[in-house]
C-alpha cells in the first residue's frame, strides 16, 4: 500500500517550506508553538530531517538518483504520509503521474515579489545556513562587471544596504520569470479531470489573505484547521511582516 503523499513547489523564497510545514502540521494534529525565528519555519522543519535524500513523512524533494523510486519508497515503507517540497524545477507532472494517490500545491509567483522572494531566500541562507555571502558572490560579481554594483568587494557582506537591496531586487528579476513560465506551464499540462489534485496558491495570498489559505490547507489535507493551527499561521504572518520591515522596508528608508 502506498501512503497518501503531499507535494508542494515553490520559487525560493516564496514560504514553500511554511505551507510544507503547515500541511504536516495538520496532519500530525499537533499543538505545540513552531519557532518562526526571522520569519521561517526552518526550525520545524529539522526537526524531522534526517537526511536530504531519504527523509519520512517531511522532507525535500530527493534531488538526486531516481528520485520516483526513493518516493515510492519512502511511501511504502513509513506508516504515514509522505509531504515533500522542493523547487519548481523539481516538480513536474511526472510526479502526479506515477503517484495518482498524491496531492500537490503549487505557490505562484509575480515579478513584482523579486525584492521581497529574494531577501527570504539571502537571509534564511545566512542565518540558517550560514552560506548567503559565499552563494551570492557570483551573483554580486555579475552586477559589479555590469556597472550595477561598486567593482572590487571581497564579499557581499561589503554592501551597504542600499547596494545589497539592489542585488537582491536584480537576482529577483532575473530569476523568477524561469519560475513564472514553469508555474504557467505546470498548469497548462495538468489533466483537466484531475484538477482536484492540484492546489495553486500565490505567494501575496499566504501573508495578505490567511483564511483563503487556511482554507485550501483545509481542501488539501481534509481536517479543519484547529485553533492552535490558526494560531500558528498568524504567528508565522506576523513574524513575515517583522521581518519585512526590518530588513526590507526600514533598510528602504535608510537608504533615501
Amino acid at each position: 500500500m502506498i501512503n497518501d503523499i503531499y507535494s508542494v513547489s515553490y520559487a525560493p523564497g516564496s514560504s514553500g517550506e511554511f505551507i510544507r510545514t503547515m500541511i504536516t502540521y495538520m496532519l500530525l494534529c499537533e499543538s505545540q508553538d513552531i519557532d518562526f525565528e526571522d520569519g521561517s519555519s526552518h526550525s520545524y522543519s529539522n526537526a524531522y530531517i534526517s537526511n536530504r535524500y531519504h527523509l519520512p513523512l517531511h522532507g525535500y524533494m530527493p534531488y538526486k538518483g531516481d528520485r520516483f523510486k526513493t518516493i515510492h519508497d519512502m511511501a511504502t515503507e513509513e506508516d504515514c504520509p509522505i509531504v515533500i517540497a522542493g523547487n519548481l524545477e523539481y516538480l513536474n507532472l511526472d510526479l502526479y503521474t506515477r503517484f495518482l494517490n498524491s496531492k500537490h500545491v503549487l505557490i505562484t509567483v509575480d515579478i513584482d515579489d523579486a525584492l521581497v522572494t529574494t531577501a527570504n531566500h539571502y537571509y534564511k541562507n545566512l542565518f540558517f545556513k550560514k552560506r548567503a555571502h559565499a552563494q551570492y558572490h557570483d551573483t554580486y560579481l555579475k552586477y559589479a562587471e555590469a556597472g550595477l554594483l561598486p567593482k572590487g568587494l571581497d564579499s557581499v557582506d561589503q554592501l551597504s544596504s542600499e547596494q545589497l537591496l539592489v542585488l537582491l531586487e536584480l537576482r529577483g528579476k532575473d530569476d523568477l520569470p524561469s519560475y513564472i513560465a514553469n508555474s504557467n506551464e505546470i498548469i497548462a499540462a495538468w489533466p483537466t479531470d484531475q484538477l482536484a489534485k492540484l492546489f495553486v496558491i500565490n505567494f501575496k495570498d499566504i501573508v495578505s489573505n490567511p483564511d483563503f489559505v487556511i482554507g485550501i490547507l483545509e481542501q488539501i489535507t481534509g481536517i479543519s484547521a484547529s485553533t492552535a493551527a490558526k494560531t500558528q499561521y498568524n504567528r508565522y504572518v506576523t513574524r513575515q511582516l517583522s521581518f519585512r520591515k526590518e530588513y526590507i522596508f526600514d533598510m528602504k528608508k535608510e537608504t533615501r
